[in-house]
């Protein structure tokens, strides 16, 4: 198991934000030191509103390990075993204060997430989900190109969008990539509880 049994019971304090888009679009939060990567990456995606059609993984950039599910690594050609982790057997305690994650999902859009771990305290219990404390925007829309497609859609003013995307984006309802809403997350992180 890859963690830190003395910071099992720490509270994690992580920021998280989508690269190459403006307006800044990012996630604050705290999550215990027991969980494990698997649900820290798919708790970070669901912040985001992804929709789990893709692949994803999570990448420490200092020791350049690579946390994905078994399935994946055992398909990898290029997989070295010295750096891939599989994430149901790491715990969140595994990374240190300071630690530069990069989470990327879909292969194809790439979609790219920089998660830093701002803190880690043992002054209050941890808590038993993900809590999002605060964030700014919407998230990213599967499929939709990427986050180049995201930020033409993101500029593009909402009468000039073309009908068809809209159509195709939520069955005809444009969505406000500036909306962030806390509450709804939160209650969605209620499904990670450890």
């Amino acid at each position: 198991m890859f963690e830190n049994q003395t910071r099992n019971r720490a509270t994690y304090e992580i920021r998280v934000k989508l690269k190459s888009f403006k307006p800044s679009t990012w996630r604050r939060f705290i999550i215990s030191g027991n969980t494990s990567v698997k649900t820290l990456e798919v708790a970070m995606l669901d912040m985001f509103n992804a929709d789990f059609g893709h692949m994803f993984d999570l990448l420490n950039k200092k020791t350049q390990e690579r946390f994905e599910n078994a399935e994946s690594i055992a398909e990898a050609k290029d997989w070295d075993p010295a750096t891939g982790i599989d994430y149901e057997k790491a715990k969140v305690s595994y990374f240190e204060k300071r630690d530069k994650l990069l989470l990327t999902y879909d292969y194809g859009d790439s979609w790219k997430f920089e998660v830093d771990i701002k803190n880690i305290t043992t002054d209050q219990a941890a808590p038993k989900c993900p809590k999002i404390l605060s964030g700014k925007g919407y998230g990213i829309i599967d499929d939709i190109g990427g986050v180049w497609s995201l930020q033409d859609y993101y500029d593009t003013p909402k009468d000039k969008v073309d009908p068809e995307m809209i159509d195709w984006l939520a069955g005809g309802e444009a969505i406000n990539l500036d909306n962030f809403d806390n509450e709804e997350l939160n209650q969605r992180m209620e499904q990670y509880k450890n």
